[in-house]
């Protein structure tokens, strides 16, 4: 993922790090930058699928 912020890239397991400090603990759907702290909702299992297809396409080419 990406940060719409600081735009420094991160994975979904960083982020769910940064978020075990939360009260909600998780459960508002929203991934936290490890670097600036910005809040963002989760991709869609649907956005995640289509960015892994047009890696490997990419990776062919």
């Amino acid at each position: 993922m990406k940060c719409a912020f600081c735009e420094k890239t991160f994975d979904e397991d960083a982020a769910r790090q940064a978020c075990q400090r939360c009260a909600s603990q998780g459960g508002c759907r929203k991934v936290k930058c490890p670097n600036c702290g910005m809040e963002a909702p989760a991709d869609p299992a649907s956005v995640k699928w289509l960015r892994k297809l047009v890696q490997r396409l990419t990776k062919r080419a």
